[in-house]
């Protein structure tokens, strides 16, 4: 590299390198012992201040944000039930276990996006392991043994230090430690309160959603939100949607990532957690097409082989900082 460049094309090279390295996705992989020195290295790493990983649960949604100042967890995936049979619900993934093994002893903040038991489920045994500091749901209520036993927890545990109902009224947001944010965008109180009156349950419809913001880097979170919702957020928000990775809502079901809604999104990749051979058949095809049509890539907990390289029985690991993306790789669990 003996040639001499002028300044105007050094400039340029130079600012090529910096879009290449903010725009890097790279697919690695990783032993549980890597994966439990990951608060060490993120803390060491001054250009990653978040760390999300969306873990191989099961059937469900459980996803790990780790800054350098608070553990956060959304959703706990589903009852565990280590004797699990197909389409009779649970997972055979410990979340306890999951958490202990990255060396997880408090959880700052504990948001259940919407009280299916695939959402909730390990909520009880999160409770009973690790210290808690504050709850976030949505205020909706449901009849089933898991919903009532979740909040029988939140309300007897001397592990819980606080709750708080979580709507979008007054586009609160949530400071997940150094800088990093989280903003609230959907259910209202208005959503709630006709979910709660009403015998038509939108427990889908009215997940917490919430865009993940450190400077450059912003990860939007879905829960199982639907078309009706992701319609309402395009109409409300608009352009503002847009994030450099996605959450995609519902387990990759048809019901929900519309091509409108990825259009306004138009992040750079996907990240969907489904149960190994479920019985709902997630991702659904029509789904993955929709991304496969916007260039988006996705990343799966559990593709069920509907991808050329397997994805199946990854924990999906996103890194991220104010100048962007750092990275996505896989642990296997």
């Amino acid at each position: 590299m003996g040639e001499i460049m002028n300044k105007k094309q050094g400039l340029i090279l130079a600012s090529i390198a910096i879009v290449l390295l903010g725009l890097l996705l790279f697919i690695g992989g990783c032993s549980k012992d890597e994966a439990q020195a990951d608060a060490t290295a993120l803390a060491n790493n001054k250009s990653a201040n978040v760390k999300v990983e969306v873990l191989d649960i099961g059937q469900g949604d459980a996803i790990l944000i780790r800054t350098k100042e608070q553990n956060i967890l959304i959703d706990t995936g589903d009852v565990y039930d280590s004797n699990h049979q197909l389409h009779q619900g649970g997972t055979t993934k410990d979340i306890v276990k999951l958490l202990k093994d990255r060396n997880i002893t408090t959880i700052d903040k504990l948001i259940l996006t919407h009280p299916h038991g695939d959402h909730i489920g390990g909520a009880v045994r999160v409770l009973r392991n690790f210290k808690v500091k504050q709850i976030y749901d949505n205020g909706e209520l449901a009849g089933t043994k898991v919903y009532r036993d979740y909040l029988k927890e939140r309300k007897t545990n001397k592990n819980v230090e606080g709750y708080t109902k979580l709507v979008s009224d007054n586009h609160p947001v949530l400071d997940f430690g150094d800088g990093v944010k989280f903003e609230v965008l959907s259910p209202t109180s208005k959503m709630i309160a006709l979910g709660n009156e009403s015998k038509d349950k939108q427990y889908n419809n009215n997940s917490i959603v919430g865009k993940l913001i450190d400077g450059k880097f912003t990860m939007l979170f879905t829960g199982d939100a639907e078309k009706e919702t992701e319609d309402k957020l395009i109409k409300e928000y608009g352009n503002g949607l847009q994030s450099v990775v996605l959450k995609a809502g519902h387990h990759g079901s048809r019901t929900s990532s519309t091509p409108a809604f990825l259009a306004k999104v138009r992040p750079a990749a996907a990240v969907l957690s489904s149960g190994e051979n479920s019985q709902y058949h997630h991702p659904h095809k029509e789904t993955l097409k929709n991304y496969a049509a916007a260039g988006i890539q996705i990343y799966a907990t559990n593709g069920n082989n509907k991808f050329p390289d397997g994805d199946n029985g990854n924990t999906i690991v996103i890194e991220g900082g104010p100048g962007g993306l750092i990275g996505i790789s896989k642990i296997k669990e």
